[in-house]
């Protein structure tokens, strides 16, 4: 009888977990309910470091955090953004099993020859970093280094900046930790 409890309680984990991973299947390939919104991105990071506070204390994960004033705003999903930053993060604490430092910046950057401005995100970490491979397969859907991870985190992410005109990109040295910059275009208004 003991047997069985332990099968079902299993099963229904088991259940549980394929659900999660359809839910986010299916986030991932719906486009967004909400429209845009002139949104301030230190706001976002602001509100993700208090979503991630007390997972950031037990990681003993030190935040460094240098935010641009005066940036424009970005015209986002705020929710989508928040969940892009907070994916980062997350990965970057899982990434720092013994504790470590995350630094996030925020900063203006003038684009090429059509002089846009974007807003960059900064997300540095002082984790082993990343090789080659697995910054090439990052971003692809099921792709995971962790044994408990879907491998859609960062996929979703990658298109919910692509859906707000940005990009993301990795840069990593190893033992030296890895870097996220999200790229995010300047509102614009209505012109």
């Amino acid at each position: 009888m003991e047997k069985r409890r332990q099968y079902l309680g299993m099963a229904q984990s088991e259940v549980q977990r394929l659900i999660e991973i359809v839910q986010r299947m299916l986030d991932f390939y719906r486009p967004s309910r909400g429209g845009a919104q002139p949104t301030d991105v230190n706001a976002i990071v602001e509100n993700v470091l208090a979503l991630a506070h007390k997972r950031l204390q037990h990681g003993r994960i030190q935040i460094e955090t240098c935010l641009g004033q005066g940036l424009p705003e970005i015209s986002a999903v705020a929710d989508q953004i928040t969940q892009v930053f907070l994916n980062i993060v997350i990965n970057a604490i899982d990434a720092m099993p013994s504790g470590g430092e995350l630094r996030i910046e925020t900063k203006l950057a003038s684009g090429n020859e059509l002089d846009n401005e974007w807003v960059l995100v900064c997300f540095q970490d002082t984790g082993p970093g990343l090789s080659g491979k697995e910054i090439d397969s990052l971003f692809e859907p099921f792709y995971t280094t962790k044994s408990d991870g879907t491998g859609l985190g960062l996929a979703i992410s990658y298109g919910i900046v692509e859906r707000h005109g940005g990009t993301i990109d990795v840069s990593s040295q190893s033992d030296k930790g890895a870097a996220f910059v999200v790229k995010l275009p300047a509102y614009r208004g209505s012109n």
